[in-house]
């Protein structure tokens, strides 16, 4: 038996700055998703967005191939990163600005871990 939690670290954040979600401690689970959802009623600004991974939840490190790029053209569907295991305990997401103003994303992680017996 598996126990799904779901969870948003970040609901309706401008992607006028650069800004990280909060480190999620993914050690008590086995696999899981990000997603995040775009909103551009207002705004044009484009980035990139990536996973960063850690053990000591102090020094992150770049998960290999995550960075995509966003823009209010390409941002009408949300982005989603699959894990099928967890080899670090923690994960978050780093949404980078690189030109324009206004827009903003929501970040909702699908976590899966073993139910007790």
């Amino acid at each position: 038996m598996y126990t799904n939690v779901n969870n948003t670290s970040a609901k309706n954040v401008s992607l006028s700055t650069t800004f990280e979600t909060g480190a999620v401690d993914v050690s008590q689970f086995i696999n899981g998703s990000f997603q995040a959802n775009f909103n551009y009623t207002t705004g044009n600004s484009a980035g990139t967005c990536k996973v960063q991974i850690s053990n000591d939840g102090v020094n992150f490190a770049d998960y290999a191939n995550s960075s995509l790029a966003f823009n209010s053209t390409n941002a009408t569907n949300p982005i989603i990163w699959i894990f099928s295991v967890f080899a670090v305990k923690y994960i978050k997401l780093v949404f980078t600005n690189v030109s324009g103003a206004g827009g903003l994303v929501s970040v909702q992680q699908q976590l899966v871990r073993p139910s007790a017996k």
